[in-house]
């Protein structure tokens, strides 16, 4: 039996027909099969989150109508007082007094020389801190307790590198007694 022997060309055909097709998978059907396999993982990804949020459907719930219920809690300020200025020193004492007492470290206290010197019955005060932020909310809470302060005009907070600490410049407006009233 003679033996069949297959063209050259033929065999130059099937190699140019098979890189086609192979060429044809490649760029056409493989990247839609990647972006597909991408699609399942996110789909499962976003699947995980519903699944939590529905987990968390019965706290969230709770927590709305628990807040709706809570009696909100009048912040205690007392009626405006005009310091004297004899008196300028208890500005500094008093809003130390308030940082020792919500754990601030105070780096500086500076009443303005020309507010202080003005006859316009404000003092202006510069204060540098630094400390935690639930602590700084606190001493915060803690100023609206002293009589004279009129307003908070500024608050600055910065983080420092290599500290949980932040730290804060606070200008805030004291009312002092003019300089007639004084007289």
């Amino acid at each position: 039996m003679p033996r069949s022997v297959m063209p050259s060309f033929s065999v130059f055909n099937f190699f140019i027909c098979g890189t086609g097709i192979l060429a044809f998978i490649l760029i056409a059907i493989f990247p839609y099969h990647v972006k597909l396999r991408g699609l399942e993982a996110q789909i499962g990804r976003i699947e995980e989150r519903i699944e939590e949020q529905k987990n968390l459907l019965p706290l969230y719930v709770e927590l709305i109508e628990e807040s709706e219920n809570a009696v909100a809690v009048p912040l205690s300020c007392p009626p405006l007082e005009r310091l004297a200025r004899r008196d300028i020193d208890r500005v500094a004492a008093d809003l130390s007094a308030a940082a020792q007492e919500n754990h601030i470290l105070v780096e500086n206290i500076s009443p303005d020389v020309v507010s202080l010197t003005a006859p316009m019955g404000h003092l202006k005060v510069e204060t540098m801190m630094r400390g935690p932020f639930d602590h700084f909310r606190n001493y915060l809470l803690s100023l609206g307790k002293i009589p004279y302060l009129e307003r908070i005009e500024r608050i600055r907070i910065r983080s420092l590198e290599g500290s949980e600490d932040l730290e804060y410049n606070l200008t805030a407006w004291m009312a002092q007694t003019k300089t007639q009233e004084e007289n």
